[in-house]
């Protein structure tokens, strides 16, 4: 092999090699879908101090149910959606608390179309209202087939995350059960009897 082959050689792989970088740099030229990345991390889905919190509501919009609670004068949750009615306190207090801790195990980047990880129209959203008037919202869209997760939303940002279905589960499911106080049972005297009461229940 001569020495202007051997040159003409080098620069035909320089040149495959400096193509095979532009391309693997621009997948959109080679006609190529650019697939979702994933950057770990540990942090949570907002950065909120739940002391400060002063209502969050559910939406479900699969059986069009939404629930919504907020927080009194006297700092007790009350249920205001889909009813006015007290809450469960215990449960309400368990909810606020997730609040601050929803666990985002993944961000996926590169994503070009949302409907596929459902949230186009997703099946849930999540509002978090602070003391200092500031709102917070998210969409929740299809479980993760790769694990216990939700791909959710956050408003304003375009890359989906995902939470874990541990976390956000209690709180979506109070749009289909709302945690009223349960009604207790007290002690009547029955009509025209002095015998033993029966029982009436009372909200």
């Amino acid at each position: 092999m001569n020495r202007r082959t051997t040159v003409t050689l080098l620069v035909a792989l320089a040149l495959l090699a400096v193509i095979a970088y532009y391309l693997k740099s621009n997948p959109s030229v080679a006609g190529a879908t650019p697939t979702p990345t994933v950057d770990t991390g540990g942090q949570v889905l907002w950065a909120v101090d739940v002391t400060q919190l002063a209502a969050f509501s559910v939406t479900d919009s699969s059986n069009g149910a939404t629930f919504e609670a907020v927080v009194d004068d006297q700092g007790l949750w009350e249920i205001t959606q889909p009813r006015p009615g007290e809450g469960d306190q215990q449960q309400l207090y368990s909810a606020y608390m997730a609040l601050g801790a929803l666990s985002v195990s993944r961000t996926l980047t590169d994503v070009a179309n949302l409907a596929d990880f459902g949230l186009v129209n997703p099946a849930y959203a999540l509002t978090v209202t602070q003391t200092d008037g500031v709102v917070l919202r998210a969409v929740i869209g299809a479980k993760a087939p790769t694990g216990p997760a939700y791909y959710v939303l956050r408003a304003g940002e375009t890359q989906p995350v995902l939470v874990q279905s541990y976390s956000l589960d209690p709180l979506l499911n109070m749009a289909k059960n709302p945690p009223f106080v349960t009604p207790t049972a007290t002690l009547a005297p029955l009509p025209g009897s002095s015998g033993t009461p029966a029982p009436v229940s009372t909200p």
